[in-house]
């Protein structure tokens, strides 16, 4: 029986504590069709309760979401396309990025880096949104942000670059 207890509470320390975490978009803020967004963009810069660096990625979505089709070549019906916009999100490394116009009373537009084998790039998340339509396997998910200007390795300040 002492045996047996032993062998449990050994069993019980070599299992390492599971720890799962939900993943994906959280807080919904705006939901518009593809075809609704020159007017969603105009209500929302008229909107003076609206943080205004939701604004700025707002002023930048449409630009933008253009230059993320042409360059990945994504063709969709037009008319069915779909933007759901969140106000956080929960990534692979269990990070959460936001945007928040308040988050405990204060603002919370959070600094990302986006990272290759070459250099890494840093800024600031202003939007993060879902897209769905016909034609695209899933929904496409995006993050817009304002990027800062690029770090030079003399600008490296105790192993932190210096934005």
């Amino acid at each position: 029986m002492a045996l047996q207890a032993i062998e449990a509470a050994e069993t019980l320390k070599q299992k390492k504590p599971t720890i799962r975490r939900s993943s994906g978009f959280r807080n919904l803020l705006w939901e518009f069709k593809f075809t609704e967004i020159e007017t969603t963009v105009s209500k929302i810069k008229q909107d003076t309760d609206i943080h205004h660096l939701y604004k700025e990625g707002f002023d930048n979505l449409h630009a933008g979401f253009e230059e993320f089709l042409t360059e990945n070549e994504l063709e969709y019906d037009y008319e069915s396309g779909h933007f759901k916009i969140y106000s956080s999100v929960a990534v692979e490394s269990t990070d959460i990025i936001r945007t928040a116009g308040t988050f405990y009373g204060n603002e919370w537009f959070s600094d990302v880096v986006v990272s290759s084998e070459e250099t890494a790039w840093y800024g600031k998340a202003l939007l993060l949104l879902e897209f769905s339509a016909k034609g695209l396997k899933e929904p496409v998910n995006l993050a817009l942000l304002r990027w800062y200007e690029e770090v030079q390795e003399e600008e490296i300040i105790y192993d932190c670059p210096r934005l």
